[in-house]
């Protein structure tokens, strides 16, 4: 049964004091539905009617721990949503901040060794002198064997590396917020 169907056949069956039938059909339902919070809180009511008052409990503390999740869900995504109303033109300064070894590094774990090789070339178009980039990068790029390009390498897709910073970013974010919020 769907919950939409369940739910007014489960409210005929309470007003007729039919609390057993009701505690067999609600665990067929959530055996098919196991989310459906309103059939959980008529279970919970014919537990408590039927004289079983811990399942009753244990059924209002299950839903009480799902709304809680459910609550905590549509914050994180509202505040995903208010950190995606960021200026992406004002993303370029940024980008460059975190131009770091270990982002790179980073980067290239996750197989994006174009990627990690823009951010070598950013530290270095800013501390030329930094010979441990110089030397990682000239490892990147013979290990990929791509020429090494001393002006730097262009990165045409400027675009994705963007929205791919932006949700690096996003998900420390949410970390940071989890972290804060335990």
């Amino acid at each position: 049964m769907y919950p939409c169907v369940l739910k007014p056949f489960l409210e005929t069956m309470k007003q007729q004091g039919r609390w057993a039938e009701i505690v067999r059909v609600c665990i067929t339902g959530l055996n098919l539905c196991p989310d459906d919070l309103n059939t959980r809180l008529i279970l919970a009511e014919a537990y408590f009617q039927s004289g079983f008052i811990c399942l009753a409990e244990q059924e209002t503390n299950r839903v009480r721990l799902d709304l809680k999740r459910l609550s905590d869900c549509c914050n994180r995504q509202l505040q995903i949503l208010e950190f995606g109303q960021l200026d992406v033109t004002s993303l370029d300064s940024k980008v460059s901040d975190l131009a770091t070894p270990t982002v790179a590094e980073l980067y290239l774990s996750q197989g994006r060794s174009r990627e990690a090789i823009a951010i070598y070339e950013r530290i270095l178009k800013e501390n030329p002198g930094n010979n441990a980039a110089m030397t990682r990068l000239g490892e990147i790029k013979s290990s990929l064997t791509l020429p090494i390009n001393p002006e730097g390498w262009d990165v045409d897709d400027s675009t994705e590396i963007k929205l791919y910073m932006i949700a690096i970013l996003e998900d420390w974010m949410a970390r940071i917020r989890n972290k804060q919020d335990a």
